[in-house]
């Protein structure tokens, strides 16, 4: 469901109107890892994974914010 998205707005004010976005979020050290991978693809160099990635619970959660740049966008 990553980039799917949804309209949401009032009945007596169709005009405006909120776009919500559905992400996914990564863990930052995982997230390096995957652009390091991409770019090793996009450069032909070998593909070398870490399988030593971890992965634990925790009291944090990583999310990832939009700014549409728009005075009564999603991001005010």
């Amino acid at each position: 469901m990553i980039g799917r998205y949804f309209l949401v707005y009032l009945n007596d004010r169709p005009k405006h109107k909120r776009q919500y976005v559905i992400c996914n979020s990564i863990v930052p050290s995982t997230y390096k890892h995957l652009i390091n991978l991409l770019e090793a693809e996009l450069d032909g160099q070998p593909i070398l994974i870490d399988d030593k990635l971890e992965t634990q619970d925790g009291n944090t959660i990583y999310i990832t914010s939009k700014d549409y740049k728009s005075d009564e966008g999603v991001s005010t």
